[in-house]
């Protein structure tokens, strides 16, 4: 998991969005995530609602 690498490695979030090509916002999301809950926090929980709701509509 690259982006919990780079956190264990003291990366910080601004960093890590730039290298991971998303937003600070998603960055700093994810630091306070895996803050508290380590790599685990950090599983994918499958497609965001927006992504299932725009598959959805035709």
């Amino acid at each position: 998991m690259q982006v919990a690498e780079l956190f264990a490695d003291k990366v910080k979030p601004p960093e890590v969005a730039r290298h991971l090509r998303v937003s600070r916002e998603s960055a700093y999301q994810w630091h306070q995530m895996w803050c508290q809950g380590g790599d685990r926090a950090l599983v994918s929980r499958g497609p965001s609602r927006a992504v299932a709701d725009c598959r959805h509509a035709s």
